[in-house]
């Protein structure tokens, strides 16, 4: 009987609140500015992505677990460093204040820090704990830092801020490939290495972890014109007071929609090609369809 993701996100949610349960008092604020971030919700989709791909391939999920919260302390992460007054400024993250709001801005920057380096000695500790061999644990910690780096997640931010030069459509593409699409590819491809020794089922699932990347940002681009702030929990309207360069700012509301649609249609493809039970793909692929926050 396959887990459901609600049991999944219980596990994962206790196992982030475990990082946090030794803290030394003098080091109290660093781990209190940490967790205040990582603990304060969220979809969890990059931690649930490696955990599912594992169980579509009739493995015990439990041993994505590490590498599932690795990729959430990053994600988490690159979203404290985003608020910040030298990037996106913004006061509100998932209807709380943002981390520099609350904490400063020189120890939100450093539990950002702690957050990233905190997500590779969980990759090791994996390999400790006995749910994958040092060969894979090399293969993770490649993929997460590739991601994460300066031709991943790091490039597309520099691209991000650099949105005036360049405004075509080509551009757009590689900047939210690199932003945003690099981590969600990294989860399904995480999760690929810790179920199958098959290249080309690795392929599968990082073409659906590419087209899944972009149609996470199409649906944060439309939501950010149309979508409801008492439900985001952040405020709407941001992205073009700040004249970002979104795939609404360069095809419009009713072209972004329809090029969402199309790659619906594709990730389904592809979802349909692995050999393996991905019905709760399915299903979950069908809920983010109609996502409205």
């Amino acid at each position: 009987m396959m887990t459901s993701e609600k049991q999944m996100l219980l596990e994962i949610e206790a196992f982030c609140s475990t990082l946090f349960s030794d803290t030394p008092s003098d080091l109290a604020e660093i781990d209190q500015a940490m967790s205040y971030s990582l603990l304060s919700g969220g979809k969890r989709l990059r931690a649930l992505i490696p955990c599912m791909v594992v169980e579509a391939h009739q493995k015990e999920w439990q041993r994505a677990l590490y590498p599932a919260v690795a990729l959430e302390c990053v994600h988490t992460y690159s979203l404290i460093h985003d608020d910040l007054p030298c990037m996106d400024n913004d006061d509100y993250r998932r209807g709380k204040l943002t981390n520099h709001k609350v904490f400063g801005e020189a120890v939100a920057l450093l539990a950002g820090d702690g957050l990233l380096t905190e997500a590779f000695l969980l990759l090791t500790q994996g390999q400790l704990h006995g749910d994958y061999s040092s060969e894979q644990t090399c293969l993770l910690v490649k993929t997460l830092s590739q991601a994460a780096g300066r031709y991943g997640m790091i490039g597309g931010q520099i691209l991000d801020i650099k949105t005036d030069i360049n405004r075509t459509p080509d551009r757009l593409l590689r900047m939210h490939r690199l932003k945003t699409g690099a981590l969600l590819e990294a989860a399904f491809v995480i999760g690929s290495y810790l179920s199958t020794e098959d290249p080309e089922i690795v392929s599968l699932w990082r073409q659906i972890g590419r087209c899944f990347g972009i149609i996470f940002q199409m649906q944060d681009d439309l939501l950010d014109v149309i979508g409801d702030s008492s439900l985001m929990g952040k405020a709407t309207g941001r992205d073009a007071s700040l004249h970002k360069w979104t795939y609404v700012e360069c095809f419009g509301v009713t072209e972004t929609q329809q090029l969402l649609e199309e790659e619906f249609r594709t990730l389904f493809d592809l979802l349909a090609k692995v050999p393996a039970d991905t019905s709760a793909f399915l299903e979950m692929f069908n809920r983010i369809k109609t996502r409205t926050q």
